[in-house]
């Protein structure tokens, strides 16, 4: 996350002609933590940040987007968007010769990414927008890290895949070690959390369905 992302929450709230007072009770969170999390006085979990973002009729990515990163994608650059016709061999009745089909390519280095406030975690978001059914997230947390204070629950369903380093998964009362190569497959309306409890860096994909961020 960058420096100024404190920031961007109140310019959003101001955008939005939102007070503190309607968006404390919006995002049922308390005036006085909202107010130091604009002043950048607190570190709010994920949890918080996708319920202040909610408030304000935006998404966690919407909010704390990177600036070098536009909402819409260009259809041509880095981005490269083409329809596609998509021929049947089995299915008619799903795919016919004219179906079309929208193919979108994100390179790596143009990926939407955020960071959460005082923390080494950053998610970059592997699909190029919050469009389609499924959510593809690369997890990047320093040794230690966490996910938030307090569990996050979403509707949908959600599966992580450890790329590298180890993860202890919360998923309600239960506990769950990943190592490098190990996956994970549960329902994100259970709250959930992780920590990385390895020596080194993770690397963590995760798929969401639908989009929660």
């Amino acid at each position: 996350m960058t420096s100024n992302a404190y920031e961007k929450l109140r310019q959003a709230r101001v955008l939005k002609k939102v007070t503190l007072k309607e968006l404390a009770k919006r995002a049922d969170l308390s005036y006085s933590y909202i107010s130091q999390i604009e002043r950048g006085d607190a570190s709010p979990s994920l949890a918080s940040l996708d319920r202040l973002a909610k408030a304000l009729g935006m998404t966690v990515w919407q909010l704390l987007k990177d600036s070098n990163n536009p909402d819409t994608p260009p259809d041509v650059g880095p981005y490269v968007s083409a329809n596609l016709v998509a021929f049947a061999t089995g299915n008619q009745a799903n795919f016919g010769t004219n179906h079309p089909y929208k193919a979108k390519l994100v390179k790596s280095g143009m990926r939407r990414s955020i960071m959460l406030p005082q923390s080494s975690v950053r998610y970059q978001m592997i699909t190029p927008d919050l469009d389609s059914k499924l959510q593809v997230i690369l997890v990047e947390a320093e040794a230690g890290a966490i996910s938030g204070e307090e569990p996050f629950e979403h509707r949908g369903e959600e599966c992580c895949l450890i790329l590298s380093g180890q993860v202890e998964m919360e998923i309600g009362p239960e506990r769950f070690q990943l190592d490098v190569g190990d996956s994970l497959y549960f329902s994100s309306t259970v709250p959930h959390r992780w920590k990385n409890v390895g020596t080194g860096k993770l690397s963590m994909l995760l798929v969401v369905t639908p989009p929660a961020y």
